[in-house]
Formats: structure tokens, C-alpha cells, sequence
């Protein structure tokens, strides 16, 4: 069988006929190599991601923007925020004070900020900012009064907790973990929230799958795992109160991981 990196297996993807059923290229989570089946959906063996080729982009425009400002009015969010704040990071100095130490601001990013929804239920302790691939989230957000960093500006400061919320599901690769690492403080912390793919999931019936460039990779927990270890962070939390709040998608896992 022909292994190849992901570039050249998304050249190659043009050139498949339907009798071709599978092939094989490292797996951009753990590195080994993943299956193409039969719906030209790759499925790593050893990891279980689920990724779909990243050929079409989705558009991040003013119109995706609005999605989430309508959004953010909603009774949902008000439950969504709460949980965020309130479950994970209001007691998070206390929780994680090995990792944060003793502080009277901490400094936190959240990538992907959107409408700015979580930013600005931020409590006192908190020095909050928000980036976003989106300019047109960033203008909001900015009108609206609320911290915010161009994308590439938001890796030049150093950060205490960087969070990614419904965020690391649409990125074409894993890079910019990287970057978080390296703006991460000693023992900071990355709190992801992404939709759990289980071994019960039917893809074709599940809200997250979105294999129109939206939603490019499909997270197992033992995928989240073997993320966390490539990018040098170690997981010490995980949650999936997010799940009681946001049916029918349900299926949400909060994961605190610890830069290493």
C-alpha cells in the first residue's frame, strides 16, 4: 500500500476512482497512517481520528460572524458561558494553583472568540482577549468594547490559559498548536472543547459531521490523548458537562491539558 504525506494525498484524492477503496498516509495526530474508505472520509487506525481532506475552505465571513452574534442572545449561551466560566475556569486558580501559582489577574486567550460570547463573561481575575481567523468577528468584538488581537499579533504575548472552544475541529492541521505552546507560560494551561467522536457514532447521523470544509477532523478521546503528548502538553482534566446544555449535538468533551 502507497503512503503518502498530506499534501500528496490530497493531489491524489482528485485521481481516485470509485473501486478504489483505501490509502494511506501518516496521520497528522499520531503518525502513523490512516485508511481511506469507501465515502473518501480517512480514519486513522491507530488513533481513530477521522479526517476529511481539507480542499474546499470553509468561508469565515460576515454571514458566519452573524451565526454567532444571533447565537449569542440566545437562553443556550447564557447556559453555555455559565458552564465555561463557572465549571472549568471560576475555580481554576485554586484547581490548577500548581500550574497558575498565586495571581490577582490571569491573563487568558481565547482562539476562535468569535462573537466574543465567552470573553465578555470574563470575571475580574481575569485579563481576557479574544483572536479569531474571522476579521469580521475581530471588528465586532472590537466595537463591542471587547479585547482583541489580530491572528498574528495573538502569539507574540505570553499567556497564562488559551482556550479553544468549538475551534480546533475546523482547522486544516494541528500547526498551531505549536505556537500556543511556545506563547504558554511554564505550566500553563490549553482547555479545548470539541465534539467527542465515540466507536457508537454514525457519522452519517451525527450534527458535527460537517465534511463541507467546516468540521475537517472528528476527535475520539484517544485521539485528544495523543495529541496532547506530539504537542507537548499532558491532559489533567476532562469533562463533558457542555453535553447537558447543547442537544441535540451533545456528545461535547472539555479537555485541561498541561503545557509540559
Amino acid at each position: 500500500m502507497e503512503t503518502l504525506t498530506l499534501n500528496e494525498a490530497v493531489g491524489k484524492k482528485e485521481k481516485i476512482v470509485g473501486n478504489i477503496q483505501t490509502l494511506n498516509y501518516e496521520c497528522p495526530v499520531c503518525r502513523s497512517n490512516y485508511s481511506w474508505g469507501q465515502n473518501k472520509i480517512l480514519k486513522c487506525n491507530k488513533c481513530e481520528t477521522v479526517f476529511i481532506p481539507y480542499i474546499n475552505q470553509k468561508i469565515y465571513d460576515k454571514a458566519y460572524t452573524q451565526k454567532y452574534i444571533d447565537y449569542k442572545e440566545s437562553a443556550l449561551n447564557d447556559e453555555l458561558q455559565k458552564i465555561r466560566w463557572e465549571n472549568i475556569l471560576k475555580n481554576a486558580p485554586k484547581r490548577y494553583k500548581n500550574h497558575l501559582g498565586d495571581c490577582d489577574s490571569l491573563r487568558l486567550l481565547d482562539y476562535g472568540c468569535g462573537s466574543g460570547a465567552f470573553i465578555e463573561k470574563a470575571p475580574e481575575l481575569w485579563d481576557a482577549w479574544g483572536t479569531d481567523i474571522n476579521e469580521h468577528s475581530i471588528e465586532y468584538c472590537w466595537n463591542n468594547g471587547l479585547q482583541t488581537l489580530e491572528l498574528h499579533d495573538a502569539f507574540k504575548a505570553t499567556w497564562d490559559v488559551v482556550t479553544m472552544f468549538d475551534v480546533l475541529e475546523h482547522l486544516p492541521n494541528m500547526g498551531v498548536l505549536n505556537e500556543i505552546h511556545s506563547s504558554l507560560h511554564k505550566d500553563g494551561l490549553l482547555i479545548i472543547a470539541t465534539p467527542n467522536l465515540t466507536k457508537d457514532t454514525n457519522l452519517n447521523e451525527w450534527r458535527h459531521f460537517r465534511p463541507q470544509g467546516e468540521h475537517t477532523f472528528c476527535f475520539s478521546k484517544k485521539s485528544i490523548e495523543y495529541l496532547a503528548c506530539l504537542y507537548g502538553f499532558t491532559i489533567i482534566d476532562i469533562n463533558d458537562n457542555e453535553s447537558t446544555v447543547r442537544p441535540p449535538a451533545g456528545n461535547i468533551s472539555t479537555y485541561v491539558l498541561k503545557k509540559d
